[in-house]
């Protein structure tokens, strides 16, 4: 694997996980340079990625520093109690009306 390989797997990788562009760029560089610094180093492409490990391993060390894409249905989720509590009130009233007064 060589070193665009590597760096194109963090960044899908991290995409999956909904960080955002900016954060994936500055990870990306980040391994970018750590990448050449080992290459003068005289280690190998193979050498070079097993020590800076895989995206999954990479992510989970920084996953509390990125910051990640808001997902619009998340705004739903969060209406969703306040839209129950009207329904439920609407519905208690018809129920009354209905059964408890004369008019209807």
């Amino acid at each position: 694997m060589n070193k665009r390989d590597y760096l194109n797997k963090i960044r899908e990788y991290f995409s999956e996980k909904e960080v955002t562009r900016e954060d994936i760029n500055t990870v990306v560089e980040d391994y970018a340079e750590l990448y050449d610094e080992a290459l003068e180093l005289g280690l190998t492409d193979e050498q070079v990625a097993q020590k800076l490990g895989n995206p999954r391993d990479i992510y989970d060390s920084i996953k509390d520093t990125l910051h990640y894409v808001k997902s619009k249905d998340n705004r739903i989720v969060a209406v969703m109690p306040f839209i129950s509590t009207i329904l439920f009130f609407l519905l208690i009233r018809k129920f009354y009306m209905t059964y408890f007064c004369d008019f209807p």
